[in-house]
């Protein structure tokens, strides 16, 4: 497709390889590991969630699916999931840490 954009992970000179998608990587998690403590979410471990209507979960938070931009507000469809239930964040009435 003519004038389709797209990320450069090319090295510049003199990089280490694969620095550009190491360096990718490890500012997602940090964007991922900041939206989680100002959401009070406390993604990859072990949690109980209580929600508004319905059962609660026990299980491990993780996203649903990767963005690949994390919005550093409070997105109410922020999609989570513990083993093959997902869910949106404005479902969550309470969210315990059990580890």
């Amino acid at each position: 497709m003519a004038g389709q954009l797209a990320f450069d992970f090319s090295e510049s000179p003199g990089a280490v390889s694969g620095a550009g998608i190491e360096t990718w990587r490890a500012e997602r998690r940090t964007a991922i590991e900041s939206l989680a403590r100002k959401q009070g979410l406390p993604l990859g471990r072990r949690v109980r969630i209580d929600f508004w209507s319905g059962p609660p979960l026990e299980g491990l938070l993780v996203l649903d699916e990767e963005k690949l931009f994390v919005d550093p507000r409070r997105d109410p469809s922020l999609h989570l999931r513990i083993g093959p239930a997902d869910f949106h964040a404005n479902e969550i009435a309470a969210c315990t840490a059990l580890d």
